[in-house]
């Protein structure tokens, strides 16, 4: 085969790899749109669907002012339950996010109750599920 030929058809290949990889890259769900479905499901009031959201051993952390945390929540039947009465406790609850940084693993938000507290929440995604999130205290 002439070497030109042989040149062009391994550029071609290459690049059809790379748009293969690339196309995969962009259709997977980033970090960020996976932890403002869960912000969302909880605007909607809906554990159900805030569960689909994270992982089987999902753990939620709360972190003080010292900056000792504590383990409030392990799994998704924990989080429904939970979810479940803090949504009869509090009706009208909403939440807006104020900032974020999205990484590929770790994503953070500036979240407001509205009307209430805020605080500042650390994501752990993986495999496009939330494995732990660790809500500190803010201003």
């Amino acid at each position: 085969m002439n070497p030109f030929f042989k040149t062009l058809r391994v550029l071609f290949f290459g690049c059809l790899l790379l748009l293969t990889a690339c196309t995969h890259v962009q259709n997977s769900t980033s970090a960020l749109s996976v932890a403002e479905e869960l912000v969302e499901a909880f605007n909607r009031h809906d554990p159900e669907a805030m569960a689909m959201q994270v992982a089987t051993d999902f753990e939620l952390y709360y972190v003080d002012e010292a900056g000792a945390s504590a383990l409030a929540i392990t799994g998704r039947d924990q989080l429904v339950t939970e979810m479940n009465g803090y949504f009869e406790s509090q009706p009208s609850v909403k939440s807006t996010v104020l900032a974020s940084i999205d990484g590929p693993v770790y994503v953070s938000f500036r979240e407001q109750i509205v009307g209430g507290q805020s605080s500042l929440a650390v994501y752990e995604i993986r495999d496009q599920l939330i494995q732990r999130v660790w809500y500190y205290p803010a201003e």
